[in-house]
């Protein structure tokens, strides 16, 4: 972590990327040596629940390193297939909220996949977990060859990251382009609004993005960098429940901000309004109203009322009943 400039992660996660390939590849380079632990090899990739990786796979390693990238997602692949169906299931439920675990400390023991006879003698595994909002997590993970816990401040870092790098995951693949569907503003630097238009259009909703962006130029400072838990407290993962706002250079290198439509999908209970199936949607995956807060750039009090609403109009009394239901959607839809 003492090499992590933070900051510079979310920016990279924020970058326009062709394919999420590129995308893995550029944000694994910067995550997976600094997750802790003495690191030997680590990968990134995306998958539904725990099922097996596919392909985009990336892979870092150390220089000098034993291990070459064939050997390296074999024993990603073995770990994965190697697993109980007991472990898949608590895995599952990690892995939907957003931040970073020990392997050994969550699961008591290092799995068979990684026991094996590797050309290394791998301890343990840090991975950080990416939920995008689509029944998808982004796994960054590293295998280490000595054991090591993740102290709270830690926990609480990469959380925020894994946030914010789930919304820029969202965004791979878009067009870098001022006049793209997805783009409801342009702001110039300082915060001006060049052009908006939609739900941008507001007096309240111009300001909004203004301060927005100002509070980026703030964080992204030398002097904001300095505290990048301070820093993400202030850079919220979406704004206004809406939108993110990106780097743009126009022909003339003149730089800009976009603020791109970026919240995530959210299809069902058709019953609920589109916030409240989002707020529904990461409630049952566990995450808790200051996650759902954060991710959504609206505030606990809001996602509480939300949450309130939309377990009435569903007629359910808990969170836990919302979880369940969830699940029998979810096993109805694969049905």
């Amino acid at each position: 972590m003492a090499n992590l400039d933070a900051i510079g992660v979310l920016e990279l996660g924020y970058q326009n990327h062709p394919d999420e390939q590129a995308w893995l590849q550029a944000v694994a380079q910067e995550v997976v040596p600094n997750l802790g632990g003495d690191w030997l090899c680590g990968v990134g990739f995306i998958a539904h629940g725990t099922q097996v990786p596919e392909p985009p796979i990336a892979v870092v390693t150390p220089e000098g390193s034993r291990l070459d990238d064939d050997t390296v997602v074999q024993m990603v692949m073995a770990t994965h297939g190697a697993m109980p169906a007991d472990q898949r299931q608590q895995v599952a439920r990690i892995v939907a909220a957003p931040g970073v675990a020990s392997v050994v400390e969550l699961l008591g023991t290092l799995p068979d996949g990684l026991s094996k006879d590797w050309p290394v003698v791998v301890r343990d595994c840090h991975g950080v977990f990416i939920p995008l909002g689509d029944g998808r997590t982004v796994w960054l993970s590293n295998v280490c060859g000595s054991s090591s816990g993740i102290d709270r401040g830690a926990k609480r870092l990469w959380q925020r990251l894994a946030i914010h790098l789930g919304a820029g995951c969202r965004l791979v693949g878009r067009p870098d382009s001022a006049e793209a569907p997805d783009v409801e503003a342009v702001l110039a630097a300082g915060g001006g609004v060049v052009h908006a238009t939609g739900a941008c259009e507001g007096r309240d909703e111009r300001e909004l993005l203004r301060t927005a962006a100002r509070t980026l130029d703030r964080v992204r400072t030398r002097q904001g960098r300095q505290d990048p838990s301070a820093a993400l407290e202030l850079w919220l993962g979406l704004w206004a429940g809406r939108w993110s706002l990106v780097d743009h250079f126009d022909a003339d290198g003149k730089h800009f901000l976009l603020a791109r439509r970026n919240d995530p999908d959210a299809p069902r209970p058709k019953a609920l309004s589109g916030r409240q199936r989002q707020v529904a949607f990461y409630a049952s995956l566990g995450w808790s109203n200051s996650e759902i807060g954060y991710a959504l750039g609206i505030s606990e009090n809001t996602v509480s009322s939300h949450l309130h609403q939309a377990l009435g109009k569903l007629r359910l009394n808990s969170r836990s009943e919302l979880v369940q239901l969830t699940a029998h959607l979810e096993a109805a839809s694969m049905d």
